[in-house]
Formats: structure tokens, sequence, C-alpha cells
């Protein structure tokens, strides 16, 4: 048997080996393509986003305030009607009389019998009543006290000071009066309140009282009805989720509201891990409001040298610290050899800082040293030594 004939043809399939590994290996350099985008690229997406709300319009004037639209008398209301000026015998004794608006808006009146009252504010009832009269009595003095108010009753639960029923006037029938009249925002409450309505034809609405447009659109809904509920909805846990290079990777608790900045965030997660010799950069993953999802790319090491801004984080954002092939080989070193021979190694950014700074004073003092030896030396040739005049 020849020599060729006992060993194997390797190299047939060598050529097309290298070829298809060469192949994936491009293939994966191409698909890796940075498609993160800068910490400017992000402000600016966040700053044409606050540009594109649009503020409600509303008018004023309009709106169902108690300030902008008095109480007026409807069906089922009692009202305490004082008349100065009907009595026979004294004409300035005062005359009360007690009624009820009837269903039909009108309520019955001894001398004048029935009058139209529904929707009439109280300084126009009290015209009403006097003009009724003129044609029986001169100079009437009329004054009109609500008792007691046909009041719309609705349920408010959840996150609120106070639970329970409350009453509402005619003129508050308005989910801000019904959350005040409850006692307010309870400290667990996140500012979102849900209609559920009694009528099950009416929609469900939900507004968060912490935006302002959210608090126009809630006074330009349709007035609650007896038996509407009113959700005061509880704050959700939040966090910034960190995962990779930390030492306690995980969810970093932080109010819906609040915020910390990048640096704190990291700190809180117990800083980076040991082994590193060098800060790596970092990937941002924001939800914007839109409900676009951003990738963007932190240079960590120019944040901790001050060369780039601390970026605030919020809620629900993602810190993304991955391991490189020069991080886990440090990982491996760390392990298997620092870690035999007890020598640690930690990063610190404050004292890699403050060594530089040491380095390059010494740097500087060397060639100052340098510069102040060659004058020492040719100024000794100037300066004769001295002489001692006992040998």
């Amino acid at each position: 048997m020849t020599r060729d004939a006992r060993l194997p043809n390797v190299d047939d399939g060598r050529p097309h080996l290298r070829v298809g590994l060469f192949c994936a290996v491009l293939a994966l350099l191409c698909g890796c393509a940075d498609k993160r985008i800068s910490l400017d690229d992000l402000a600016a997406l966040e700053s044409s986003e606050q540009g594109k709300v649009e503020p409600v319009q509303i008018e004023t004037q309009k709106l169902p305030l108690a300030e902008q639209k008095r109480f007026t008398v409807g069906p089922m209301d009692v009202l305490n009607i004082t008349l100065i000026g009907a009595a026979e015998t004294d004409r300035y004794a005062p005359t009360q009389i007690r009624a009820r608006v009837a269903h039909d808006g009108s309520i019955v009146l001894p001398m004048v019998g029935r009058i139209k009252v529904d929707g009439l504010d109280m300084a126009q009832l009290e015209a009403r009543i006097i003009e009724a009269h003129a044609s029986l009595i001169k100079d009437l003095t009329v004054y009109v006290e609500l008792i007691g108010a046909d009041n719309t009753t609705v349920l408010v639960v959840g996150a609120g000071e106070q639970q329970g029923l409350v009453e509402l006037p005619r003129n508050r029938r308005n989910v801000v009066y019904a959350v005040a009249q409850a006692g307010g925002f309870g400290l667990a409450a996140s500012g979102r309140v849900t209609i559920h309505p009694v009528n099950a034809e009416r929609p469900t609405l939900s507004f968060n009282l912490g935006e302002v447009n959210d608090v126009r659109r809630a006074f330009l809904a349709p007035a609650l009805e007896s038996g509407d509920m009113v959700v005061v909805e509880q704050q959700q846990e939040s966090a910034i989720f960190v995962s990779g290079l930390t030492n306690r990777p995980g969810p970093v608790g932080i109010s819906r509201d609040g915020a910390l900045t990048l640096t704190q965030t990291v700190a809180a997660a117990g800083g980076l891990r040991d082994f590193l010799s060098f800060v790596p950069q970092a990937t941002l993953v924001r939800t914007l409001d839109s409900g676009e999802k951003v990738r963007v790319k932190v240079d960590l090491a120019s944040v901790y040298a001050g060369e780039a801004p601390d970026v605030a984080l919020r809620a629900g954002d993602v810190l993304q610290i991955p391991h490189t092939l020069e991080t886990r080989f440090q990982e491996w070193v760390y392990g298997n050899v620092l870690s035999a021979t007890s020598v640690s190694v930690r990063y610190d950014p404050l004292q890699q800082y403050n060594t530089n700074r040491l380095l390059a004073r010494q740097r500087q003092n060397r060639s100052n040293g340098l510069l102040n030896s060659v004058l020492i030396n040719g100024a000794e040739l100037f300066v004769p030594q001295p002489v001692n005049p006992n040998p």
C-alpha cells in the first residue's frame, strides 16, 4: 500500500471549511452593526416628543367648576323661602315657606301657585319669586336658602385618603371634586383615576390627574351619576433594571416620578465587578412616551471622568453592561490566577483619576528637576569653593 493510500486526504475538505468559516465570520460582523443611538440623539428625540404634545384647548368660563358654574335648583331639592313684606299685620315680619322642587322643576307658593324654578341659581330664583308676587305685594324682599339638595352619590375606592360614598352637589359632579371630597390622594396613590359608570352604556374613562392635559379632559368629561364608581389607582412598584457587570444586578427601586443618575444606579447595584481594570461600555434601553423603544450607547468611562453627562435614568429603564471577550478573559484570570495568589484587583474611578494626576505631577517634577540640575551645575562653574582657614 502506498503512502498516499494509507493517509486520509484531509486537504480536500479544508479549503471549503476555511471558506465557510470566513463567510460565517463575515456574516456575523455584518449583522452586528451597532444600531444604538447617542445620548445627544436621545435628548433630541425626547425634546421633539415634548413639542408634539398639544395642550387641550378649553374655555374656562364653560368649565363645570363651582367657581364658574353656580349651583342651580333642580328636582327634589328642598328650599327654605323667606318673604319680608308679605305679612298682613306686621309688614317687616318674615314669612317662612318650605318647598320641595317637583319632578317637573316647579314649586308651589301659597299666594301665586305653581312657578317654574328648574335651572335657576339662587339670585335668579329670588327674582322669579318677586316677579310672581309683583301684582300682589309691593317692595317684597325674598331670601332663598337651600336646605337639602338632591346630591349625586358616587363610590370612591382605591388609594384615596378615604374610601366610601361621597355626595356631590349638582355643580360639582366631577371626578376631581369626588377625589377631593374623599380627602384627596393617599400616600400610595399614583395619580391615575378610573371612572366605572353604573350605566353600562357609558364608557369607562381614565385620567392621570398628575398631568395637566388630563386634568383638563377630566373637567370636560360628562357629569358623574349616582352609583358611579371612582377608582383611585395605587402606585405600582417601579424600578430601573440593571444587568451585566455589576456586583448586584437586578431591579433598583425608584419612585414612579423619580430619577437616578447613571452613576447612582450603578452604585445602587453594588458598583462595577471587582475584576474589571477598565470601565466598559453600556447600553441604555428606554421606552419613549410614544411607545418607541430605543437603545442608547453609553460610554461609562467618559461619564465617570466627567467628560459626558451623568444621564438621569427613570422608572422602566434597562441598563445593560454586557461582557466582552476582554472582560471574560479578565474574569477568568481573576477567578483562576489572582484569586489563587490572593491578589485582588478592583477598579476605582476616583483612585484612577488621582493616580493619573500623581503620575503627571511626577513627570512634571522630573522635567523641572532636570532643568534645575543643569542650572545648578552651570552655576557651580562660577562660584568658588570655600577655603578652610585652618587646614
